[in-house]
């Protein structure tokens, strides 16, 4: 199977017999899970540790979570540092990206209260079309005014339906599963005009000739076939192809997308109102590499390395092969600001630095192997100045994925990544047979469940049925002894 190896698996000998059972009470895959895993494909920091992803977790979580104005649940706050239109001192507002953030965090750390906390405030600030209000304020609409806040944004839905997907596996509860799979058709149905990801469920794709080339998130798609009516697997491949077609045109020499587009990758009048007018790679481009990135260490794909390779060809001999020069804004081909390329803002930070490196673990080149481990150490000595929500976030994820946690769901609950060659009590009870094979000799059995024996199981027949995980054995004696 193409997917991280979780566990390792108990070695089958004779009379052996490795049982796997999930417990619904607890994690499955409790973090850290960095020990029992690797990427598909890519490069690892090799310096980035659990403790790392933990301490960032524990800071984002202390600082960017609340119950107040939650209706009843918990949120995360949004940007609050004063003197910057970017944030809002009061602490009163919250983004649906910030809520799938949120989730996606929680599930990866096993913390299932903080995550169906967040996944009911969602739920409790929809639209009529059954996705999140994208901006709220404590527990209520926006409401009118020049900033909006109505209606969804599909980079939300996005990372919530992949949360919901790891949340049905790390506890093992197929209500998270049926949640993905109604998000999944929502989203198929409300935020995708054709093969094209809308920025959202009522504007943008062709009607509009306006996309977020960041909210494209092929690594996703490719699971959530999985999770959607099976008539739809070759329509999200062919999604995953599109988006990768519109960031080669955009990405210019660099593979730096710009924050909006066309549907053609090209500049778009539609995006006039956005921050330089959707013309340069900030908080919003920044994320393309970010996904695309995904998309090589999950599932090996060559039109993400490739683009990976492209844009650390271009970073890392633009920085002098030193991540402390890494800025917070550049100018793309499409960019009235500066020439493809140039660094239009020098402020240092988690966003950019992770989601650089995240870009560097998806190349295929051995050459970028240094750049790769000194982002790491740049991403985790990086603190996220006061009230910086995005950038406490990503450097969250982003550790998770150097640290090497960032764990593929399998296909289904009974193929998870777990299961290699043992075998699982998701195929229900399993009667083992000490002897596979008929033979002539009479034994006498006792069997044991991890090291002690069965009550009312000594001197019982060739066959056992295991309705409880564990390690079995048997003990075969023949009439001789």
């Amino acid at each position: 199977m193409n997917f991280f190896t979780l566990f390792k698996n108990t070695l089958l000998l004779a009379f052996v017999f490795s049982i796997s059972m999930v417990d619904v009470t607890a994690q499955v895959y409790p973090f850290p899970q960095s020990a029992n895993l690797q990427y598909q494909a890519g490069l690892l920091p090799g310096n980035v540790s659990d403790a790392d992803a933990q301490a960032a977790y524990t800071y984002w979580k202390a600082n960017f979570t609340t119950a107040a104005g939650a209706c009843g649940e918990r949120r995360v706050i949004f940007d609050y540092y004063p003197g910057t239109t970017r944030g809002h001192v009061d602490k009163s507002v919250t983004v649906s990206e910030g809520i799938a953030y949120g989730m996606l965090l929680a599930a990866y750390f096993a913390d299932q209260s903080l995550f169906d906390d967040l996944w009911a405030y969602y739920q409790k600030n929809t639209n009529s079309n059954g996705v999140m209000n994208w901006r709220i304020r404590n527990c209520s609409p926006w409401g009118p005014g020049s900033e909006g806040g109505n209606n969804g944004a599909s980079d939300a839905e996005l990372d919530v339906a992949m949360a919901l997907i790891v949340a049905s596996y790390q506890w093992q509860d197929d209500a998270y599963g049926a949640d993905a799979s109604a998000l999944i058709k929502i989203v198929r149905e409300k935020e995708f005009d054709g093969d094209i990801l809308k920025p959202g469920d009522v504007f943008g794709g062709y009607a509009d000739n306006l996309v977020n080339p960041s909210y494209f998130c092929p690594a996703y798609y490719r699971v959530f076939k999985d999770f959607d009516a099976p008539q739809y697997a070759t329509w999200w491949d062919n999604v995953a192809a599109k988006g990768y077609d519109i960031i080669e045109a955009a990405g210019g020499t660099t593979g730096l997308v710009p924050d909006w587009t066309g549907t053609n990758g090209l500049y778009s009048s539609a995006a006039a109102d956005y921050e330089d007018q959707g013309r340069n790679f900030i908080y919003d481009g920044v994320r393309t590499p970010f996904r695309s990135a995904l998309d090589a260490l999950w599932h090996g794909e060559q039109d993400a390395i490739d683009y990976c390779n492209k844009f650390t060809d271009w970073a890392r001999p633009a920085h002098s092969n030193n991540p402390s020069n890494i800025g917070g804004k550049y100018a793309t081909w499409i960019s009235t600001d500066g020439t493809e390329g140039q660094k239009l803002d020098t402020y240092t930070n988690n966003t950019f630095i992770g989601c650089f490196g995240v870009a560097a673990m998806g190349t295929d080149a051995s050459v970028h192997q240094q750049w790769t481990s000194d982002l790491g150490s740049q991403n985790k000595g990086t603190a996220p100045g006061y009230g910086e929500y995005f950038n406490s976030s990503f450097k969250a994820m982003t550790l998770l994925i150097q640290s090497g946690n960032f764990w593929l769901p399998g296909a289904d609950e009974c193929d998870a990544p777990l299961l290699g060659d043992d075998r699982s009590l998701c195929e229900g009870n399993i009667t083992l047979d000490a002897f596979p094979d008929s033979v002539s000799t009479v034994y006498s059995f006792q069997w044991k469940k991890d090291g002690l024996f069965i009550p009312g199981a000594a001197g019982s027949g060739e066959t056992y049925t295991a309705t409880m995980p564990g390690v079995y054995e048997v003990i075969g004696t023949t009439t001789t002894g």
